[in-house]
């Protein structure tokens, strides 16, 4: 073999060596891009769960504050009542005591002008 042969040769192998490290470089690239496409992706189906579950959990959370708010508004509601009814109750004993008063007081009188009439006769 002469040297012009060897150096066809290595030029050969080194293209040959080339084209592999070529084809290996853009198997990479397309693996780093179906990483980044698959990784977008899976980013993406992720922030469009959360954002569904947020959703439900802000509804669920309305939910229970509408309850609650309800149940104190009829708790609320329940002492007016009582207290309305108990301001009304003292307002008719009270009245009805100063009625019994003033009967009294009008029957003390008549008794006291009959007593005086009969201690006179």
């Amino acid at each position: 073999l002469d040297c012009a042969s060897i150096i066809l040769c290595q030029a050969g192998a080194r293209k040959w060596l080339a084209m592999k490290d070529a084809a290996r470089r853009r198997h990479e690239k397309r693996l780093e891009a179906v990483t980044v496409i698959q990784s977008a992706w899976r980013r993406f189906l992720a922030e469009s769960n959360f954002i569904i579950a947020l959703s439900g959990c802000v509804l669920l959370q309305c939910f229970v504050r509408r309850y609650i708010t309800s149940k104190q508004y009829k708790v609320q509601q329940r002492t007016r009542k009582n207290a309305a009814s108990r301001i009304q109750s003292a307002f008719r004993s009270r009245l009805y005591f100063n009625r019994y008063i003033d009967s009294l007081i009008d029957i003390i009188r008549c008794q006291s002008s009959v007593r005086k009439y009969l201690a006179m006769k």
